[in-house]
């Protein structure tokens, strides 16, 4: 299972698309030419049923196909669904950031 909450990162402040801005501080990306970048925040939830771990792979493969240029990822928030007493599932919530080319 991968969800995903879209927020923009331009000049340190965030900007919330269809969800609530992630609990991160806001950087500023900068590039060779001393200006501001802009970055894309990407929330996704991903799920797995070995391991934490196996979620968090799973999650960053599954990003990594549509836009290009991951520079980085945060772990929000770890769960986990139990069945009749077993963890039956590994769900881990990040922040992916990609950052913009012109």
């Amino acid at each position: 299972m991968i969800a995903t909450v879209e927020t923009a990162i331009t000049s340190g402040t965030t900007r919330t698309i269809n969800g609530s801005a992630p609990d991160f501080p806001k950087p500023i990306f900068k590039s060779k030419e001393n200006t501001t970048s802009i970055a894309k925040v990407t929330e996704v939830i991903a799920s797995a049923t070995k391991s934490y771990d196996d979620a968090l792979e799973s999650g960053i493969m599954r990003a990594s196909k549509t836009p290009k240029g991951i520079s980085g990822a945060c772990i929000a928030d770890q769960k986990v669904i139990v069945t009749d007493g077993k963890i039956s599932e590994y769900r881990v919530v990040m922040t992916i950031i990609f950052l913009l080319e012109d």
